[in-house]
């Protein structure tokens, strides 16, 4: 993220957790008025929460270890609606998801583990496959992870 900010790239983080976003900002100093922070649910409205609208303005939306959290079929429509009317035409979606093969748990807590197919299925028509890889995460505590990698464009 440093190098990012220091290329003058405009970022937007969300999360739901303050303390999360409060512990980042400190961590980035005077870097951190660089950003634009939002903190909410990203299965709801973004733009009903935000001081900017950021409706078809993001070039690359990055998804690390969220989706597969979202359980609810209405916070996953949310959530799609969401990446769909902030990506730009042209732009990319990087997804980073438990796949199908990952135990139905992570932290205590229940998954909707991923294929690519189902991601492209929810996305649509108006995205492009470009690449798709699966991907062993090792934790701290060794446990092994399986995620799937996922890198789509939207093409209109």
């Amino acid at each position: 993220m440093e190098q990012l900010l220091k290329n003058k790239v405009q970022l937007t983080l969300n999360d739901i957790s303050e303390q999360a976003l409060a512990s980042l900002k400190t961590r980035l100093g005077t870097q951190a008025s660089q950003i634009h922070w939002l903190c909410q649910d990203i299965s709801q409205p973004i733009n009903s929460n935000s001081d900017r609208q950021i409706t078809e303005t993001i070039d690359i939306w990055i998804d690390r270890a969220v989706l597969h959290f979202l359980l609810d079929e209405k916070q996953i429509k949310g959530y799609f609606a969401n990446l769909n009317d902030s990506l730009k035409p042209g732009g990319y979606a990087l997804l980073a998801e438990f796949s199908k093969s990952a135990a139905p748990k992570c932290a205590g807590l229940p998954l909707h583990c991923y294929s690519v197919e189902e991601l492209a299925d929810r996305l649509g028509s108006t995205y492009q496959l470009i690449t798709s890889f699966d991907y062993e995460y090792i934790s701290p505590t060794g446990d092994i992870k399986p995620y799937i990698y996922s890198l789509f464009k939207k093409i209109t």
